[in-house]
């Protein structure tokens, strides 16, 4: 069950999307009309990420999961790695010093330049965050540090 009526577009978006990409596919080739509106839907998932992973958009748990997979997909990013750097730093500090997910981080004012670097400035600046919340959630999940044991072969004497 979805948690809002309005979310049937966001659904619309995400479907479109998955058939845009798969006529793309099955293609082989850049078409040109398609691929600008690739782009435009690859970005709207970008919106539909953020505004999912503050608000989900089924009253679903498992649901939810499963959306946030295929976001991932289509983004280009796994959803769980908006919680360190989004929620629990860009939102606490807003856009100040210490905030990775600030911009612009290098340059003043918004423009090309700043959005073409900003996905590897960001990225480059978020690992340290997103690989000490996984390793938190690793810890807290009860899992053994370090790798699993090997498994002992059989014996066949």
């Amino acid at each position: 069950m979805l948690r809002f009526k309005a979310d049937l577009r966001t659904l619309a978006y995400l479907g479109a999307t998955g058939v845009v990409l798969a006529v793309n596919w099955r293609l082989g080739a850049i078409h040109l009309l398609l691929y600008p509106l690739q782009l435009f839907l690859f970005f709207t998932t970008a919106v539909i990420s953020h505004n999912h992973n503050h608000l989900s958009i089924w009253r679903s748990r498992g649901a939810n999961l499963v959306t946030s997979w295929v976001i991932s997909v289509f983004y280009g990013y796994p959803a769980i790695g908006w919680v360190p750097t989004h929620n629990q730093v860009h939102h606490k500090l807003n856009n100040a010093e210490g905030d990775s997910s600030r911009c612009p981080k290098v340059f003043k004012g918004n423009h090309l330049l700043s959005l073409v670097i900003y996905p590897t400035l960001t990225s480059l600046l978020q690992t340290r965050e997103v690989n000490a919340f996984m390793a938190d959630l690793w810890r807290r999940s009860g899992a053994p540090s370090g790798p699993p044991p090997p498994s002992s072969p059989s014996s066949t004497e």
